[in-house]
């Protein structure tokens, strides 16, 4: 290095390369940021809704795993069924035995997924066994992407759970325990369902929902199952807004709305005149803050995809909605304001 005279000071003077450091300007900065974006990959739900064509969307989104938490949307197989991207061999306009306890079980018994269904599920995961109440907190890595689900108002949904005398002691309030003293006392033993479906960890075939004495969600658990409502579903639709739902899926996935699936809500027993839901005086304001957080979330998805796709009140009756069947009272009441943003409830 002495005999010739090298040094990094030298080198630097004559041969290396000057290396010009500046910082960047504001739209350098926004199309380098803009260009991170689109470089790294796109999670398969952004994927489903960057794509413009509905078979392509859904192509991406199959095979589809239906998150069925207590009491919300079991009448949402008419849907599965009734598309012939899903279900190709299915009849037409088939739908659950309604005077059945358990309308999803025989229609599978009738209809088996598997035969009638073929590669709208998976077969390692098939309908018959989503249809169970089952934890996604393992399952969701597996799935993310594929995941489609109805979310309920949670108070509603607490109390349609009180009130099944036929399945209650199953899925809710497990029946080798005492009954809950009222409904006040069952919900805040069972609050938190969905967020303990999607977010606490447990035995892979145990129901997470099942109580009581299962404490409520933790807020880890509950910043989980937010990030993953947003990251991980191919579909959110809201119970309460069935028409609505079933008109975005078609949107979103093709195929043609049938009659079937627009009788989607089953109205349990308790349920006011105006059929607008639950008197929830027994909760006695009692709150389900982590479910209500999931559930502002979900609306949020849900309004969101109403503008992406074009989906309108309007636009449904005239190519979704046959013109025999009216949406639910809930629905009507809220048609016109459809694509508004709904408001951040803290809960």
């Amino acid at each position: 290095m002495a005999r010739y005279d090298v040094s990094e000071e030298r080198c630097a003077e004559w041969c290396w390369p000057k290396v010009v450091t500046r910082s960047l300007s504001p739209a350098e900065r926004i199309n380098a940021e803009s260009d991170a974006k689109v470089s790294r990959s796109l999670s398969i739900a952004e994927r489903i809704n960057a794509e413009s064509d509905a078979k392509a969307r859904l192509a991406l989104a199959k095979p589809f795993v239906w998150m069925h938490v207590p009491k919300v949307g079991t009448t949402m197989v008419n849907i599965f069924y009734n598309h012939p991207g899903i279900c190709p061999l299915a009849p037409d306009g088939i739908r659950m035995p309604e005077n059945s306890t358990t309308p999803d079980t025989d229609l599978f018994i009738m209809y088996p997924p598997l035969k009638f269904c073929l590669r709208g599920f998976p077969v390692s995961f098939p309908l018959e066994v989503q249809a169970q109440h089952l934890p996604y907190e393992q399952r969701f890595p597996r799935w993310q992407g594929h995941i489609v689900a109805m979310f309920r108002q949670p108070e509603q949904r607490l109390m349609s759970d009180y009130y099944d005398s036929n399945w209650r002691q199953y899925h809710a309030w497990w029946y080798t325990f005492p009954p809950p003293r009222d409904a006040h006392h069952f919900a805040v033993e069972l609050q938190g369902c969905v967020t303990k479906t999607l977010a606490r960890k447990t035995d892979e075939e145990k129901n997470p929902c099942l109580g009581p004495h299962s404490p409520p969600p933790t807020k880890s658990e509950s910043a989980l199952a937010l990030w993953r409502l947003r990251e991980g579903f191919a579909f959110v639709g809201i119970q309460e807004k069935w028409a609505l739902s079933v008109c975005l899926f078609h949107a979103k996935f093709a195929g043609d709305c049938k009659a079937a699936e627009l009788s989607g809500a089953r109205l349990g027993y308790r349920r006011n005149s105006t059929k607008t839901g639950y008197d929830l005086t027994p909760l006695r304001g009692f709150r389900d803050k982590s479910d209500g957080r999931l559930y502002v979330q979900a609306r949020r998805i849900f309004f969101a995809d109403l503008r992406r796709f074009g989906v309108s009140a309007e636009k449904c009756a005239e190519w979704c909605w046959p013109p025999t069947v009216e949406p639910s009272t809930e629905e009507a009441a809220t048609e016109e304001t459809a694509t508004e943003e709904p408001q951040t409830e803290e809960r």
